[in-house]
Formats: structure tokens, sequence, C-alpha cells
């Protein structure tokens, strides 16, 4: 085995590398300055000396000069090679002599160049060029040594100074550094025990053991946060599960899903054994998206990579045909040290919501028609009670038999227009009903002809009925109106022909459906289903089905109120209609009426024949709001032989009441002004003629009480407008005991 060698401490090194380098440079930037500052002081000084030189040996030569003194100027030239550091000694006088001493041939020579000058009588006279020249060689070899020994001496300083910083900081504070670290290296993850202690004699409190502290204190808090965050982790996931939210993470560099949990899975269909494999991207977006959402997948990317947070809504189609919406919640991650970006996601499926959010919204759609609707209709069915009013008198007094042709066709017209707005009503969930115990079953077999006119011989027809099929709570007139309506829906749907199935059946409702549909209770229901096979309809056409004046049909071909009649019939009756439909495959229309309870049902029809002169010495109060129908009223009970007294309010005809000396029938119309109805105005003149009989007629109810003014009970309303045959019946219904 190898032994165990000291291992140097790469922050000493570290250390001790970031003190040298900067004084070895600056060694050698010192070195180099100082080789030049000596050289250049050394210069100066020779050149002065040079120069003293020069000067006394040019006063010298001018006196052997003048004198003509050849060799006494040979000897100065000597003397000044031979007795001073100058190394190169040339003469030239201006009489053609040349004098020369030394060696001219190194570089390193410098020279300076004298003029030799006489004064005589006052005139300067020129006796030659004097030059002389000093080696420098030696002086630059001298500064570099000089430097040498300097920089030596830097240096070696240098180097005993970091060694010695080195093993202090080795000893004091890196060595303990790398006991603190071998210590973490070595300890488990999170260790409950951990502690780390310095081998440290005599030594006073400092920067270290405040690091130890530190240490300690931090993996304290990292075993609080993290026993913090498997406790948040684990109340997360709890939550989620029982808020039913998925969870996946997605690589935004590949568009792999990194993890995903078991809720997502399910909620998506997923394939568990694809799950780290798939692109999310490319491929499952396209597989799982409608193509609507499909568009919106690269804008999603985008803001991802721009770190955006935020939500949206997706609608996903399933491989199992399911659709459903989720809500999801995205939130870009911080990129990770190797580049990946990761994006955090969280869905919630909102189908359920969705969807009860769309009824709401059609539901409230439905309302807000329905109230346009019904408060028009009140002034409609006034005008329409007016004409037919006007033309039943006509009628009564015209002796022509031509003119009664064209009132009758007129009478025909406002017949055809108040089964408009009865339509209409319907629809609003307002119209007047009979309900009453009935046997669906028996209703659509006696109605088979009708319905075999009504479609003609090129479509099939099948009724098939239970033949333990419960009664119903329903209006046998409007049913009937809503089955036929239903039945020329789908004829027109089939013009070359198809099958129309009629299916009655018993049914019961439980929670789940009624959830799933709005305003419906659980409970025992009787299902009316009429199908067939022909075109169908889109999405965008169910959607709008129902709207009142709706219709898909060749201008004047229909009104666009069958279904909507059917709709507002099946919600009046507290039922409810399903519409299922496929383009290119046909439809099929459930309505769910009511099981009626009732153990004796009576469906035999009693019809009782109005004796003549029933109303001869009646004495009838009429109330009645608009001048020219309550005129009509009076004139048309008038011709019976009764005694017709009429008010136009509540108030005016309770102080008519009180004056007249008994009253037979009270005649009144629902809606009155003054804030008093027809309802309440009856109460108040029953409490003045107690033995009254009290009748209520209206075009428009809205959502008022129309229990009888007499004993609370559910009365007769008669419907505006109608025929002068129907009063004279309603009226001889109530009066009859």
């Amino acid at each position: 085995m190898t032994p165990n060698r000291p291992r140097l401490s790469r922050i000493g090194v570290a250390t001790a590398k970031s003190i040298l380098l900067p004084l070895i440079i600056a060694s050698v930037v010192s070195c180099t300055v100082l080789v030049s500052w000596v050289y250049r002081t050394e210069q100066n000084r020779l050149m002065n000396e040079l120069d003293h030189h020069g000067r006394t040996l040019v006063t010298a030569l001018e006196q052997s000069l003048w004198l003509f003194d050849d060799p006494l100027t040979k000897q100065h030239i000597d003397d000044a090679i031979e007795f001073n550091f100058i190394t190169f000694v040339r003469l030239v006088d201006n009489f053609g002599d040349n004098y020369q001493s030394g060696n001219l041939d190194s570089k390193s020579i410098f020279t300076q160049e004298y003029i030799i000058e006489h004064d005589f009588r006052g005139e300067t006279i020129a006796l030659g060029t004097l030059q002389l020249g000093v080696d420098t060689s030696q002086l630059a070899t001298d500064s570099i040594l000089l430097a040498a020994f300097q920089a030596i001496i830097f240096f070696a300083t240098t180097m005993i100074a970091s060694l010695i910083i080195y093993l202090h900081l080795k000893n004091n504070l890196l060595s303990h550094l790398d006991a603190i670290a071998q210590k973490l290296k070595s300890s488990p993850e999170f260790p409950l025990g951990f502690n780390i202690t310095l081998d440290r004699q005599n030594a006073k409190t400092d920067e270290l053991d405040e690091l130890v502290e530190s240490i300690h204190h931090m993996h304290h808090q990292l075993v609080t946060t993290r026993a913090t965050s498997e406790q948040t982790k684990g109340r997360f996931q709890g939550a989620s599960k029982f808020a039913e939210l998925a969870h996946y993470t997605v690589d935004l560099n590949s568009f792999r899903l990194i993890e995903a949990d078991d809720a997502f899975i399910e909620l998506i269909e997923l394939d568990p054994e694809i799950l780290h494999t798939i692109d999310v991207v490319n491929e499952l977006a396209p597989s799982r998206l409608t193509k609507q959402y499909q568009d919106v997948v690269p804008k999603i990317v985008e803001r991802l990579l721009r770190f955006e947070t935020f939500e949206n809504v997706m609608e996903f189609a399933l491989p199992s045909g399911k659709a459903k919406f989720v809500r999801q919640l995205f939130t870009p991650l911080p990129t990770e040290p190797d580049g990946t970006r990761l994006v955090d996601i969280i869905a919630l499926d909102i189908t359920e919501i969705y969807e009860m959010q769309n009824r709401l919204l059609q539901t409230q759609k439905v309302q807000a028609i329905g109230k346009l609707t019904g408060g028009v209709a009140h002034d409609v069915n006034n005008i329409l009670a007016i004409i037919s009013g006007n033309i039943e008198l006509s009628q009564i007094l015209n002796k022509n038999e031509k003119i009664d042709d064209y009132l009758s066709v007129a009478l025909t017209a406002t017949q055809r227009g108040a089964g408009l707005t009865r339509q209409l009503l319907a629809f609003a969930r307002q119209q007047p009903l009979s309900p009453k115990a009935i046997n669906p079953s028996d209703l659509v077999q006696e109605s088979k002809e009708l319905i075999r006119t009504t479609i003609g011989e090129h479509i099939s027809i099948s009724a098939v009925v239970d033949d333990d099929t419960w009664c119903c709570t329903a209006d046998e007139t409007q049913l009937q109106a809503v089955i036929l309506n239903l039945v020329s829906n789908a004829r027109d749907a089939m013009p070359y022909g198809g099958k129309l199935s009629i299916l009655v059946s018993n049914v019961t409702l439980d929670q789940e459906f009624a959830n799933s549909e709005a305003d419906l209770e659980p409970g025992d229901y009787v299902c009316i289903c009429v199908s067939d096979n022909g075109f169908g309809m889109s999405d965008d056409i169910l959607n709008k089905v129902i709207d009142p004046f709706f219709t898909t049909k060749p201008l004047g071909s229909g009104t666009g109120l069958g279904l909507s009649m059917a709709f507002g019939f099946a919600k009046q009756s507290n039922g409810h209609l399903q519409i299922k439909t496929k383009l290119g495959k046909g439809t099929c229309i459930r309505i769910y009426l009511p099981r009626d309870h009732s153990i004796d049902i009576d469906q035999s029809e009693t019809t009782s024949t109005i004796p003549p002169n029933f109303l001869k010495g009646k004495c009838i109060l009429l109330i009645e709001d608009d001048n020219v129908l309550r005129e009509i009223y009076a004139k048309q009970l008038a011709t019976t032989g009764c005694i017709v007294q009429s008010a136009s309010d509540g108030p005016t005809a309770i102080t008519l009441a009180s004056s007249m000396p008994r009253i037979d029938l009270v005649l009144s119309d629902f809606i009155l002004p003054h804030a008093m109805d027809g309802k309440v105005a009856c109460q108040e003149i029953l409490k003045i003629h107690p033995s009254a009989s009290t009748l209520l007629m209206s075009g428009y109810t809205g959502d008022a009480d129309l229990s009888s003014p007499n004993d609370g009970t559910v009365g007769h309303v008669l419907q505006k407008p109608f025929e002068f045959a129907d009063l004279l019946k309603a009226i001889n219904a109530t009066l009859t005991p």
C-alpha cells in the first residue's frame, strides 16, 4: 500500500502563488528600474568627469598649440590616456596636424568634442578640435551585477516570508479548514448527531470557531427545513389527492416528461410504459388536444421560455372518446447548472364545472328570453282578444252569410295568433297548464293515426310502449302538441324517407344523472323518446336549437318554436328535455315527465252541456283594465241576459261591489293596475259577498300565484284570447257546484 503522505493544501498553494507572483513581478520591475537608474547615474557621473578633464586638457593644449610646441601637445594627449579613465583622444589642429591616442573601435565608447580657441588682441583664433572618448561597457556590467545582487536578496527575502506565511496559514487555518471539509464529506446526509471539534490548544476564540458555530447552526436549520419540507410535501400530496389535482414536470429542452403522478396518467389516459419517452409537444399534445388547442401549444412554449407563470384551460380528446376540460397552472423552474429548463405543471379536471357553467348560461339565456317573451304576451293577447271579440260580436249581429265567411277567416287567423303566443309562453314556462294524471302510452296510441298522417308514407313509424307504463302529471293537450311537434321535426329531417321511433318507458334517474342535467331532481320519471335517422345536427346548431324562432327550415316553413315550446313545457312540468344528435346519423329527443303516484286515477272525461239561458238574471262584476276589451266582454255577456257591472281596476271594483245588492260571479283580469292584481281584488270582494264565485282570465301571469281566491286551491284561469263559447263554458263550470 502507498503510505499516506502529507497532502499539500490547495488553498495554501494558491495563497503562496497569489503572494509570490506579485512579488516576483515587483522584483523584476524594481530590478529593471534599479539597473536603469544605476546605469544613468553612473553615466552622468562619468560624463561630468569626462567634461571636467576635457576642459582642463583644452586649456593645456591651447598654450602648446599657440606656441607650436608639438612635443608638449603630444605629451598632454598621452597623459590624458595614461592617467585618466579616458580611452580615446584625437586632436585635429588648423595647421594640418593630426594627433590621436587610444582605440575608437569599441561600440561602447562615448565621445565628446571640444573647440580649442585662443584670444589674440581681442580676436578669437580657432586652433583645432579635440575629441575625447570613454568606454561605458564596464559601466553597464557593473549596473547589471548590482541589480542582480539586489534582486537575489529581494527574492530570497520574499521566499522566506512566503514560506513563513504559508506555514502559519497551514498550521493555524488551512489544516482546520481541511479537517472541517473532511468531516462534512465523511458525514452521512443530515446526521442527527453531527458535531465538528477543532484540535486547537490554548487558542483564543476567533473566526474559525465562528465558522464552526455557523456550520452547526446551518445544519440545524437544514434538518429542521427538511423535516418541515417532508411534512409539507405529505400535506400537499394529501391535499392534491383530495382536490383531485394532477402533477407532472416537463423538460423544456427535450420536451420529455421528467415525472408524472398517477392522477395525471389517469387523467389523460397515458400508457405508463411510454411515460419518459414520449415528446409532450410533438407527440402527446397532437394525440390528446383538440385541434383548437393544438395551435396554442407553440405560444405556451414561448411564454415558458420567458419564465412566465400562467394558467389556462384546454380541451382534451382522449382515446376512450371522452372529452375533458383541464385547467393547468404552468410554473417554470430556475435554470439548473447544466442548462436544464424544467416546468412544473398542476392540472385539474374541470369538465363537470365547465358543463355546469354551460348549462347555467343556457338556463339564464332561456330565462332572459322567457321574460322578454312573457312580457309582450299580455299585450299581444289583449290585442288578439279585442280582435276576436269584435269578430264574434259581428258574427252575432251580422245576418249576411257572405260577410260571415270573411269574419270566420279572420277569427281563424286570431286563433292561430293565440296559438303562437301560447307556444311562446310554453317556452317561457308561463303557459297556464291544466296538469292531471295521464297515461302517456295511451296518449301515444291514440295519436298514432294522427302521427301517421303527419309524417307521410315515405317514413316508417315504430311505437313501442310498456304495458305497465306509469302515469305522469302533465297537461294532456300540451303534451300531445309537443309530441306532434317533435314528430314534425323528425319528418323534416328525413325528406327522402327514414325511420321514426317513439318509445315510452319507465325510468328512475339517480343523483349522478340529475347532477349532469340542469334543474332536474332524481326520482321516477316517464320517458317519451322520439328518434329518427335523419340529417342530425352539428354542435353549433345543437347549442341554439331551443332558442325561440331559431330554425334550419326554409323561409316560411317553420316558426322556430317547436323545440322551444317542448323545452318550456318539460321544465314547467317539473321534467326535462334531452337532445342527443350526431351529424349524418340522426337525432334522439327524450322528454322526462315526473311520475304521478296517485293510486286511483280517473281517466274518463265528462262533457257537460251548457244549459240555455243559464246566465239570465245573473249579476256579474267584470274587472278589466283595457277599455276596449272591457266593453267587448260586457256586450258579449249582455247577450246572454245577465246583468253586467264593470270596473277598470281593483279599488274601483271593490267600491262598486259594496254598493251592489248581490254578485253571482266576479270575472277579473289577473294583471291589473294600482298594485292590486285580480286575485287580491276578488279576495276583497268575497269579504263583501261571500257567496260569489270567481273566475280569473289573463294573457300572461308570470310567476304569480294562481290559486283560487275562493278556497286557495289552484283555480281555472281562462287564457286570453278566447272565444265567447269558451268563456261561457268556463262560467258554467265555475257556477256549477
